[in-house]
């Protein structure tokens, strides 16, 4: 409001009549001054105090308008009164001082305590000039009037000036003046509260006036509001509107009062709300009056609270009150049996709704636009229903003819929207709400314009703020009104979305109800494409009355039959794959597969399907399931119930929508500070809950993929002319292998005349395997875990015809490679072979028979090739053979005598008896082959068991470089077929076997009959004799090696020696040392020949060698050591040293 509280001011000045007043020079300042600064309203019971910026209304003092006690009024009100002077002293005495007497016993002559007195001092430098001080005037004042209030008397110095006096002068001045103001204030709107409270509390009185008491505490709202306090002005608006809805829901309970009756009267103006201005004084004036109707009154209320509220800055509230208040208010005509035509109401609520929403648009902010986008988004719905509410009444509903009252009724309404304001005028650029709903009913084309456009806006908003179901549902009364106009193009696509949010919420009954009216319109556009899907999905609807479905089973079936080429649909939710069993996960080659599935029939008859078939696939190897998942006897898939389903699925026309983003990112900024400066800054999104929302996995998580493409079914599993029962149905489906790898179902196909229904079993995971096992042949020892060589041994052969099968008169041929005998029972290499299934296996019992050489070593291989003359095919058998024996030789000396020991060891556990060995010489007569084991002795031998043969050898020549010699013995096993015994041969030879030297030496001490002393020097005498038998070459060097352990003996000199045999003997003394005491071996010696340059050497046998000698090593037995092995006592050298003892085992 412009009002302002009104301070009169009275003033007595020094200038002559004709003169500017006092305050006419101080008033600007004054007006101005007064709220530059806020100050603080405390207020009475406790409420919270306010921060307020005071402004008044200086107004000339006129003892008439003073107002008495007890007036009932704020707003013309003089709260505060001033008295202005500039007089001297001799002027106060003379006039002044009676004036202000005069003055003040007028205000107490009205209980009026709220005054003061201001003394201006023009020129300071001319009362200063005086013999009487300046202060001598206030003192006067304040002595005379202000005795007992000294701050109600103040002084102002040269306020016309600029300089920092004055400046002071004045600050001090509306220090004082502020709360002197705010007192005044409080006390006059105490005292009126009161009043007003006292007066509401005779509510339930007769002859009690609501009206009276509306202007009551409109008029401490209008004083709220000139204070600035907007939301206490608010308040009193909210009470009165609670107090007037509870009169009325009294009166419509039957306690009728008198003041609402002229209220109730048949109403003939519902131009709607107007919030152009703030104030309408003509509503108010009839309120007053009492003659406003209930609309009236209503709309001088909201309209009261909508100014306030923009006042405060919450024009989103002005929208959420506002669908309050129109529903409410047109729930109370009806309570209250106001008498209006029939569509009043809802003209004055598209009017009202359309004045709120035009006028929230000029406050709004583009930062408050998404925060109050829901309630402007219900205004324009809540508008939009009322307008075709009024195109039902005054017949202008595409497709329908008005009749007379309907024409009537237009005019009735048009001529009860005028408006009490004649000033209210609107904007030239753009069109009112009245002029708006008067376009709409004035003709047919006009109001189908007008009702579009209000459902685009209000779906266009819906879907700003993600509201898409509240803007699918007015799609859907979208869609009815396009079919009235007969564009069923246009209704399809609102249909649709309407379904699948219906679906997507799970209301069932409510999708399937729009999907009759989705059929009708696709009839209407005569695509009997589309028309088949949505025909066929409500005639499986379990949520729609029999006769529905089977109405539409007929147009499937009509259609199905006059179709020239085939049609293809999904099988989802029409005939439904419950389950499918595979029974043989793992299939032979050219079997049958079958399966065995569970189809539910959904239609509301039966059917008879020409075809039904499963294509099969080739699953690459990446995707095979793992080799135990066909190992099972049975693999089954149930499918899901839809409960457990969060997405179910769908037949092609209704996909399920997806969310979309919100229309905004609400971020918050937080920062953070050190020591006063910003070291970080984060911004944090508040809605990334749904800005990040993942997609749930499992059934339905997945993208949709177009599974209404028909795939290859040229290899498929069918089963043909089956008729299907509504309800469940078993059928088993074949297929013949033809070719083997591992496959996977991928779709199903039912053919019901001219239409495809498809199912996708991709996600099934049915797999299976066809396999082309290879016939083969196995060939096993009957008591053994292997074959052994050397004997005939009973084995199995057995046949496995794998893949194959084996008719009647087949035979199969044996070939086998070298030493390998293998045989029938009747002793032939042809088996007569009984007739078989594939995956069957045949034994034969057969001997095998692998000849033992000496050349084998441990084992040996060989192979059995079985040639089936039906197949044309060879099978291998390879076959690896134990050798039963294995048989060393060594040769034996002492001194000329030698012996050929010969060991035969087991290679199996199986246990064979030896016998009869005899070993001959082959390329000598001169020798002679004496057995040293008794004679008709059985040796056992095995792997655990080994038996020796020893045999001297008596030459009759003395030189024999070489001796071939051949071993034979006659063994017996239990596992040989063969009772006869068995002969094994082995040979062997011998090289330079027979003694040419016997060499010997011996350690003793260098005293006679002394003892050997470790530390003392003690010869080791070397001999070497020539056998008589021997070779003699009298230019044979030879030389000795001495060899030790530095820690058991010590060599003095040389250790090595070049030396002839004179006379077939040689002897030679060396030093040694014994390091340690008690028994100990003697130093090993070596004697070899000696080969090396003649020209190098000197012929001396004692000398050392200038070049290192070559030794080369007589062959096994050519030398004899007789001393090997042998043991010296050498006892430890008495003394006070510690001496180590060592004692050797001989």
């Amino acid at each position: 409001m412009e009002a302002k509280p009104i301070v009169t001011c009275a003033q007595m000045t020094l200038r002559g009549h004709g003169d500017q007043s006092l305050f006419s020079l101080l008033h600007p300042i004054v007006l101005n001054g007064l709220p530059k600064e806020s100050c603080e309203w405390k207020r009475s019971y406790g409420r919270a105090p306010r921060t307020l910026q005071l402004e008044a209304s200086f107004v000339p003092y006129d003892a008439d308008i003073l107002p008495e006690e007890d007036d009932r009024v704020l707003i013309s009100r003089p709260y505060f009164h001033i008295y202005w002077t500039d007089c001297d002293l001799e002027g106060y005495k003379q006039t002044v001082k009676e004036d202000i007497a005069e003055w003040q016993a007028a205000l107490k002559g009205k209980n009026i305590p709220d005054w003061l007195i201001v003394v201006v001092v023009m020129d300071e430098s001319k009362v200063k000039s005086k013999i009487l001080p300046r202060s001598s005037v206030i003192d006067k004042v304040k002595n005379d009037f202000c005795n007992k209030a000294q701050e109600r008397c103040l002084v102002l110095t040269e306020p016309m000036k600029t300089d920092p006096k004055s400046a002071e002068s004045w600050y001090n001045f509306f220090i004082k003046l502020r709360p002197l103001l705010l007192t005044a204030y409080n006390r006059q709107l105490g005292r009126f509260e009161d009043n007003m409270r006292a007066l509401r509390e005779k509510r339930n009185e007769p002859g009690w006036n609501y009206m009276e008491y509306f202007v009551v505490q409109e008029e401490l709202a209008f004083m709220f509001e000139i204070l600035g306090v907007y939301d206490d002005a608010l308040l009193q608006y909210d009470e009165l509107d609670a107090l007037f809805t509870q009169f009325a829901e009294n009166h419509a309970a039957g306690a009728h009062v008198k003041w609402l009756t002229p209220l109730i009267q048949p109403c003939s103006n519902w131009s709607g709300l107007s919030l152009t201005k703030a104030l309408n004084h003509q509503l108010r004036d009839a309120i007053k009056m009492n003659k406003a109707s209930v609309l009236e009154f209503r709309n001088y209320l909201f309209s009261r609270q909508c100014a306030l509220l923009f006042l405060l800055k919450r024009p989103g509230e002005v929208a959420q009150r506002a669908l309050d208040y129109l529903h409410y208010t047109v729930q109370e005509m009806i309570a209250l049996e106001v008498e209006v035509p029939q569509g009043a109401l809802w003209c004055w609520v598209f009017l009202s709704s359309l004045a709120v929403l035009e006028t929230c648009e000029r406050y709004n902010e583009s930062s408050r636009v998404n925060k109050n986008s829901l309630c402007i988004a219900s205004l324009w719905d809540y508008a939009r229903r009322k307008l075709k509410e009024l195109g039902n009444v005054c017949g202008l509903i595409p497709g329908t003819m008005p009749t007379s009252k309907q024409l009537s009724c237009r005019v009735d309404l048009t001529s009860g929207m005028v408006t009490l304001n004649s000033e209210e005028t609107a904007p030239t650029d753009k069109i009112t709400p009245l002029d708006r709903l008067r376009q709409a009913l004035s003709s047919d084309e006009s109001y189908k314009k007008h009702y579009l456009e209000m459902c685009e806006l209000a779906m266009g908003t819906y879907k700003h703020i993600c509201r898409f179901r509240s803007a699918r549902i007015i799609g859907r009364d979208l869609a009815d009104f396009y079919m009235l106009l007969g564009e069923p193009h246009k209704a399809e696509g609102f249909l649709l979305d309407a379904i699948k949010m219906y679906r997507q919420e799970h209301w069932g009954h409510l999708a399937d109800g729009t999907m009759l009216e989705l059929a009708v319109c696709q009839a209407k556009m005569d695509d009997n494409a589309k028309f088949l899907k949505t025909a066929c999905h409500i005639a499986c609807s379990p949520h729609l009355k029999m006769a529905d479905r089977e109405h539409y089973f007929s147009e499937v079936m009509r259609i199905a039959e006059d179709k020239d080429e085939m049609c293809i649909l999904k099988a989802s939710k029409i005939l439904g794959l419950e389950g499918a069993a595979v029974m043989t996960p793992t299939v032979i080659l050219n079997e049958d597969f079958v399966i065995d599935t569970k189809i539910h029939n959904h239609f509301p008859r039966a059917i008879t399907c020409s075809k039904i078939s499963i294509s099969v696939s080739h699953c690459p190897p990446e995707k095979q399931p793992s080799s135990s998942h066909f190992s099972k006897k049975k693999i089954a898939h149930t499918r899901t119930p839809s409960l457990t389903i969060h997405r179910p699925e769908h037949i092609a026309n209704f996909q399920p929508i997806r969310k979309q983003l919100p229309a905004m990112i609400d971020t918050v900024a937080t920062y953070e500070k050190r020591q006063g400066k910003i070291v970080g800054a984060g911004l944090t999104c508040k809605n990334a809950h749904e800005l990040l929302k993942r997609t749930d996995s499992g059934p339905g998580g997945a993208s949709d993929v177009d599974h209404t493409m028909k795939g290859d079914f040229t290899v498929s599993l069918l089963a043909e002319d089956i008729e299907l029962q509504p309800g469940e149905n078993n059928v088993q489906l074949k297929m013949k292998t033809a070719e083997k790898g591992v496959f996977y179902l991928s779709q199903l196909c039912y053919e019901v005349k001219h239409l495809d229904f498809l199912k996708s079993l991709s996600g099934w995971d049915l797999f299976f395997k066809v396999v082309c096992d290879q016939p083969r042949v196995e060939l096993k020892p009957v008591k053994s875990d292997h074959f052994i060589a050397g004997i005939k041994q009973e084995a199995t052969l057995t046949l496995l015809t794998g893949s194959f099968a084996l008719p009647q008169g087949c035979s199969a041929q044996f070939k086998t490679t070298e030493n390998l005998e293998v045989s029938t029972r009747e002793g032939n290499s042809v088996l007569k072979l009984s007739p078989l299934e594939a995956d069957q296996s045949s034994d034969f019992t057969t001997t095998v028979l692998h000849q033992t050489r000496q050349t084998f070593d441990g084992s040996s291989d060989a192979k059995l090739t079985c040639h089936v003359d039906v197949w044309d095919k060879k099978l291998d058998v390879h076959l690896n053979f134990v050798h039963p024996f294995k048989v060393e030789h060594v040769l034996h000396t002492c001194k000329e005598k030698k012996y050929l020991q010969v060991t035969i060891k087991g290679n199996t556990k199986t246990e064979f008896l030896v016998s009869q060995p005899e070993l001959s010489a082959l390329n000598s007569n001169d020798v002679e082959l004496q057995l040293m084991n008794r004679t008709g002795q059985q040796m056992k031998v095995n792997s655990s068991q080994t038996a020796s043969i020893l045999w001297q050898i008596r030459c009759n020549i003395p030189d024999i470089p070489r001796l071939e010699t051949e071993l034979s013995f006659l063994y017996t096993c239990p596992l040989d077929l063969q009772a006869m015994p068995r002969k094994y041969l082995y040979t062997c030879s011998v090289e330079n076997f027979q003694t040419k030297y016997i060499l010997s030496y011996n350690v003793t001490s260098p005293e006679e009959d002394k003892q050997c002393k470790t530390g003392k020097t003690a010869a080791l005498k070397l001999q070497v004799k020539k056998c008589n038998g021997g070779h003699n070459d009298p230019d044979e060097r030879l030389v000795y090696d001495v060899r030790s352990d530095t820690d058991t003996w010590a060599l003095v000199g040389k250790s090595t020696g070049i030396f002839f045999l004179k006379d077939d003997y040689y002897e030679t003394i060396l030093d040694v040392v014994a390091v340690k005491a008690g028994f100990m071996h003697l130093p090993l010696v070596h004697i070899h020949k000696y080969r090396a340059d003649q020209s190098n050497m000197e012929e001396s046998s004692n000398e050392s060698l200038a070049d290192p000698p070559e030794f080369v090593r007589f062959s096994r037995g050519e030398v004899y050591n007789s001393s090997v092995a042998q043991q010296v006592h050498v006892y430890p050298e008495m003394g006070g040293k510690d001496v180590e003892v060592s004692l050797m085992e001989g």
